[in-house]
């Protein structure tokens, strides 16, 4: 009986306990609980805890840790009831909303294994919606129009509640011909050293969300840089010489002309040159005036510099008579006089 048992379809008792054993400590296929976990961004366009711009066709991706011809997937969005999610493609399975509000979202996603016996498991992503626009105000700027080549702008987020988490850009000096970037910018904003002409500067807010102002504010202004004269040196005062020399400079225009004038009379025709020499004045008070004109750009003429001065010349004293020379008198009498 025991030959028999031991040739029973060929295999021997012994072979047959140890097969039983291996197939009884083999593991189940089912004995491994399914999961499910969300995708990362990308494909998905949101992950858990965003915040985010998107308000429509906002894709969320996941997976199982078992094969997707065995899985299918339910969706629910907030409290709106369990629905089919939207399908799959190259990335996976997904959800795809419609237009969104802004607000708080979630997603919540229920896989379902094929074998009963490895069941369900569901998983929830939440983000926040926020697709409005920040409103940027510039709230101060330079004067318009303006001699100052330094220009400080000042701005914020109108949306005072978003002011802390928003970010900035400005340009200058945009137009058709000079497509000036956007560059990361704070306020306050300050451009030094500008040169004579009309300018213009924007900026645009970016708040957290990733919102972008549409519409950034524009501020134009133009620099009109009148000259400046200056009188380094001139003559005493008083003086006791008929001639006076000035010279003299423009702080703006290093090429700028100059117009002179004494005592009143007009501006001289020409070019007046520093330095500038006036010789056998009379005695008295005399006023010199000067001011620069500008060689380029609008030629504005700068405000006068003007230069007081007294001659007052040594008295001259003459002696008409006194005693001859040699004499023999012990006395001795002058006439004299002063002009």
């Amino acid at each position: 009986a025991a030959e028999e048992l031991n040739s029973l379809s060929g295999m021997s008792i012994s072979e047959g306990m140890n097969n039983m054993f291996n197939l009884l400590s083999a593991p189940c296929a089912s004995s491994t609980p399914i999961s499910l976990s969300f995708k990362g961004n990308p494909p998905s366009d949101i992950e858990e805890g965003d915040l985010s711009n998107k308000d429509n066709d906002v894709k969320v991706y996941f997976e199982t840790n078992y094969p997707e011809e065995n899985v299918s997937y339910v969706c629910q969005l907030n409290t709106s009831g369990w629905n089919s999610c939207t399908g799959s493609d190259a990335d996976g399975s997904y959800w795809e909303s419609g237009e969104l509000a802004d607000g708080v979202w979630a997603l919540t996603v229920r896989a379902t294994h094929d074998d009963v016996q490895i069941g369900s498991v569901e998983n929830t992503i939440n983000w926040t919606l926020d697709s409005t626009p920040p409103d940027t105000a510039i709230t101060s700027g330079p004067a318009n129009p303006t001699a100052e080549t330094t220009a400080i702008f000042e701005f914020e987020n109108a949306n005072s509640n978003e002011n802390a988490t928003t970010t900035f850009e400005c340009r200058l000096d945009w137009n058709a011909f000079n497509d000036a970037p956007w560059e990361s910018c704070t306020s306050p904003k300050t451009y030094s050293n500008m040169s004579e002409g009309a300018h213009n500067f924007e900026v645009r807010a970016i708040d957290e969300a990733g919102n972008i102002d549409p519409s950034p504010p524009w501020f134009e202004w133009e620099i009109d840089i009148v000259p400046i004269t200056t009188i380094h040196s001139g003559p005493d005062n008083p003086s006791t010489s008929p001639d006076a020399t000035f010279v003299f400079s423009s702080s703006h225009d290093p090429d700028a002309r100059y117009e002179c004038k004494l005592d009143h009379t007009n501006w001289e025709a020409g070019n007046c040159l520093s330095p500038k020499t006036y010789t056998d004045l009379s005695e008295g008070v005399h006023v010199f005036d000067v001011r620069s004109i500008e060689t380029s750009g609008e030629e504005d003429v700068g405000e006068t510099e003007t230069w007081t001065w007294t001659i007052d010349f040594a008295p001259s004293v003459t002696i008409s008579s006194g005693p001859d020379n040699p004499t023999n008198e012990t006395s001795a009498t002058f006439e004299f006089s002063s002009d």
